[in-house]
C-alpha cells in the first residue's frame, strides 16, 4: 500500500523524462529490425539464392554500414538526449528502408525459385508412367500434404484423397466467376449419369479445382463467394482454394490453357490427361442424352433389317463421338493451325452434323 501511495509522485517524476523515453523506445525498435533483417539475410536458403546472386549481393552492401550504427548507437542510446536519439533512429530507419526493400526481392526471388522447381516436378510427373493417379492428384490438390484435402459434395464432409484411386477424374477448374447456369447444366449431366451409373461413360468422378489470383487479399466476400459454390456442387472440390500452390495455378494455365472460362480436364486412372478440356463434350451430352433413345431405334432397325454392321453398345458410340469432340476443340483451343486431311475434314464434318441432329458413319469395305 505504501508503494501504491507513492505512485502519483512517481508518475509525476516520469513525467519530465517521458520524451527520452519514447525516443529511446523508438530506438531500440529500429534496432531489432534491422537486426532481424540482417539475421534474415544470413539464413537465406543457399539451394535457391546464391551468394553471386546479383539481388543478394546488392543487399549485401548494406550489412557493413546497418553493422556499425546499431553496435554504435547501442552505446549512444544510454547518454544522448532525447533529439539525438530521435536524430540515431532516423539514421537507422534510413539503412533499414533500403535494406528491407531488398530483403522483399530476395524473398521474392526465391518464391519463383521454388515456383519453377515445383512446375518442373509437374510437368515430369505428367510426361512420366503411373500406375495410378494418386502421385499426380496429390500434386495438384494437396501438395502440402493435406490428410483431408477433398470436400464431398453430397455429405458436405471432408475426405481423403484416395476416394479418387485409380478412377477417371474429370477436374472442373474455373475462377469465382463461374455462372451458377454453367453449373447448374453441369450438375444435370452428372445426376443423370449418376442414375445410370453401370454406363461406361458413367465412371468418374468430378473434382471442382478454383483458381484465385493469390496476389489479392483473400476476403470475406470472397469466402462467401466460394462457399456459396461450393455448396451447390454434388461432387468433390478442394476445401480451400489455399491449398492450390501458385506452381499448379501456372501448369494450369500455361500446360491446359485456362483463362477465365471453366475447362474439364479429363484424368485416366493412371492420371493421364487423355482431354485438357472436355467442357464441350458434357454440355452437349444433355442434348445428346435427348436422341439415345433415336439412336437406339436406328441401331434395332440397322440389325433387325441387316442392312448394315453398327455399334450396339450406345457408351462406345458416346465415347466415339467424345474422342472426335477431343480432337476438334483441342485443336481450337491451343489455337494452332492444323494440315487438314480428307480425314479430319471428313471427321469434322461428321461432327457439324452430329451438331445438327441426325448423323450416320460410312466405311467403305474392299472386296477381296
Amino acid at each position: 500500500m505504501a508503494t501504491l501511495k507513492q505512485l502519483p509522485v512517481i508518475l509525476e517524476q516520469f513525467g519530465p523524462l517521458k520524451p527520452r523515453f519514447n525516443a529511446l523506445n523508438n530506438l531500440i525498435k529500429a534496432m531489432m529490425d534491422i537486426t532481424r533483417c540482417l539475421v534474415e539475410l544470413k539464413e537465406l536458403p543457399p539451394k535457391y539464392i546464391s551468394k553471386e546472386a546479383p539481388i543478394l549481393a546488392k543487399a549485401m552492401t548494406h550489412v557493413p554500414t546497418a553493422f556499425y550504427w546499431t553496435v554504435s548507437e547501442y552505446w549512444m542510446s544510454s547518454t544522448n538526449e532525447a533529439w539525438e536519439l530521435s536524430t540515431l533512429t532516423h539514421k537507422i530507419n534510413s539503412i533499414l528502408d533500403p535494406l528491407t526493400k531488398q530483403l522483399a526481392l530476395c524473398y521474392q526471388y526465391i518464391e519463383e525459385r521454388i515456383e519453377a522447381e515445383t512446375l518442373q516436378k509437374i510437368q515430369n510427373l505428367v510426361e512420366s508412367i503411373h500406375i495410378d493417379n494418386m502421385m499426380i492428384l496429390r500434386a495438384l490438390i494437396c501438395p502440402k500434404d493435406d490428410v483431408l484435402p477433398l470436400l464431398e459434395g453430397s455429405t458436405k464432409t471432408r475426405v481423403n484423397i484416395d476416394v479418387l484411386r485409380r478412377k477417371n477424374v474429370l477436374l472442373l477448374v474455373s475462377g469465382l466467376s463461374i455462372s451458377h447456369d454453367e453449373l447448374s447444366i453441369l450438375e444435370q449431366i452428372y445426376n443423370e449419369s449418376r442414375v445410370n451409373a453401370t454406363r461406361t461413360e458413367s465412371q468418374y468422378q468430378v473434382v471442382w479445382i478454383p483458381v484465385v489470383d493469390r496476389s489479392v487479399v483473400w476476403t470475406e466476400a470472397l469466402q462467401n463467394r466460394f462457399e456459396s459454390l461450393q455448396v451447390t456442387m454434388p461432387w468433390y472440390s478442394v476445401y480451400t482454394p489455399k491449398q492450390i500452390d501458385r506452381a499448379v495455378i501456372r501448369f494450369i494455365k500455361e500446360v491446359w490453357h485456362f483463362r477465365n472460362k471453366p475447362i474439364l480436364v479429363v484424368l485416366d486412372p493412371q492420371g493421364k490427361a487423355v482431354s485438357p478440356n472436355a467442357i464441350h463434350m458434357m454440355l452437349e451430352l444433355l442434348q445428346r442424352h435427348n436422341k439415345r433413345e433415336q439412336v437406339r431405334k436406328c441401331t434395332t432397325a440397322i440389325i433387325v433389317e441387316k442392312l448394315s454392321y453398327c455399334w450396339q453398345d450406345l457408351a462406345m458410340v458416346w465415347f466415339f463421338w467424345t474422342r472426335l469432340d477431343s480432337m476438334m476443340f483441342s485443336k481450337i483451343q491451343l489455337g494452332i493451325t492444323v494440315y487438314v486431311d480428307p480425314r479430319s475434314a471428313a471427321r469434322d464434318q461428321e461432327t457439324a452434323q452430329l451438331r445438327q441432329g441426325g448423323w450416320a458413319h460410312y466405311k467403305k469395305i474392299g472386296i477381296w
